[in-house]
């Protein structure tokens, strides 16, 4: 059986094709808002979360938003692992 190696423009498509959804989740809060540097504070538990939220190519961010709270907006790689189901 003669195979043909694919082409790069392929095995960009092709791995691209292997890589997990990103699953992405914002919250609007009225609330006080969150000062810049909570997402460093230890005290917090948004540390914690955005240290796991790395784990798996994400991250959390937060912007002031037009009521007066925040825009928190976390993402991550899908991963079978933490509870997404493949369809």
């Amino acid at each position: 059986m003669d195979r043909q190696r694919p082409t790069s423009a392929g095995c960009a498509a092709e791995k691209q094709a292997l890589q997990p959804e990103e699953i992405i989740v914002e919250v609007a809060d009225n609330g006080v808002g969150m000062a810049a540097d909570d997402l460093s504070n230890p005290q917090t538990s948004l540390l914690r979360l955005r240290a796991r939220l790395l784990e798996h190519s994400g991250d959390i961010t937060h912007s002031p938003n037009e009521t007066g709270g925040i825009t928190a907006t976390a993402y991550w790689r899908a991963n079978r692992g933490l509870g997404v189901i493949s369809g």
